[in-house]
């Protein structure tokens, strides 16, 4: 994803996903600003396998509302 503004909001959220054998994927974002308000970004794996990768360039990241960024294998 590139964008100059990157806002997240409400609930929403951006993710890849595996369900069994394999890993969950990349997830690439660019963007000056990136604000999370109670929303998340994450990579998870639900099997055998990694959860994922989160690349993140940005100036400047901001979280509120309990908003989250992660990266899961279970």
């Amino acid at each position: 994803i590139e964008s100059p503004d990157l806002l997240l909001a409400n609930g929403s959220k951006i993710s890849t996903n595996a369900h069994g054998a394999g890993e969950a994927g990349y997830l690439a974002i660019e963007a000056s600003n990136i604000r999370l308000d109670a929303s998340g970004l994450s990579a998870t794996t639900l099997g055998a396998g990694r959860g994922g990768f989160i690349d993140i360039e940005t100036a400047n990241l901001a979280l509120a509302n309990g908003s989250e960024i992660s990266t899961i294998a279970r």
